[in-house]
């Protein structure tokens, strides 16, 4: 994982434990932002683009925001997938088609295509669920 990505899933992390209770915006880089709302809700944002929420029910919900399939996209749904979901999903391209694997298994049998986003539940220790 990259220097930025470790920081940003660290801060997001951060942000899930302690949600504040107000909204607040932290700027990264100039292409990477961690926002709170008021209800708690977390979001990163690339290039003011939301690719993953969480919400304080526990739900963690990545997305490519509408087909922005590029390889920093995809780099930064896995830094979250490892850190969040760590050795259960991964997200990787093949013949320009991106898929996403589940388990200890690779681009066969445990592979389908990637429609867009993927949900999962996220437990934080020190914070919701």
């Amino acid at each position: 994982m990259r220097k930025i990505e470790t920081e940003l899933t660290q801060t997001f992390r951060s942000h899930i434990k302690y949600p504040g209770g107000m909204r607040t915006d932290r700027n990264l880089t100039k292409r990477d932002t961690i926002m709170v709302d008021r209800f708690g809700e977390v979001s990163y944002l690339l290039w003011d683009s939301p690719i993953v929420k969480y919400n304080q029910a526990g739900t963690m919900h990545l997305s490519d925001c509408g087909g922005h399939t590029t390889s920093t996209t995809k780099s930064r749904l896995n830094a979250f997938l490892d850190a969040f979901y760590p050795g259960v999903a991964r997200i990787y391209q093949k013949d320009w088609t991106w898929y996403i694997s589940y388990g200890p298994c690779r681009w066969t049998t445990c592979s389908e295509p990637w429609e867009g986003s993927f949900n999962f539940e996220v437990r934080v220790a020190g914070g919701a669920k």
